[in-house]
């Protein structure tokens, strides 16, 4: 038997959102406030599509923000 098990994460919590609304309001400086992200969607289709991701300390925990 191997000795695989699950592979460790670097996260306790995993949280996705999904910011919704008109244009010009905001939502394209909140994911460029992000300084640690990735700004590559894991989908090949990214046309108009911003996704980021970063980790934060909360309250001594690992928090992994997906932010799209």
């Amino acid at each position: 038997m191997g000795s695989q098990g699950s592979p460790v994460k670097s996260y306790d919590y995993l949280l996705k959102f999904l910011l919704v609304g008109d244009s010009d309001v905001g939502k394209g400086e909140i994911l460029d406030s992000l300084q640690d992200g990735s700004a590559e969607s894991p989908y090949a289709y990214s046309s108009g599509i911003d996704y980021k991701t970063t980790t934060i300390l909360l309250d001594g925990r690992r928090v992994k923000l997906e932010l799209w």
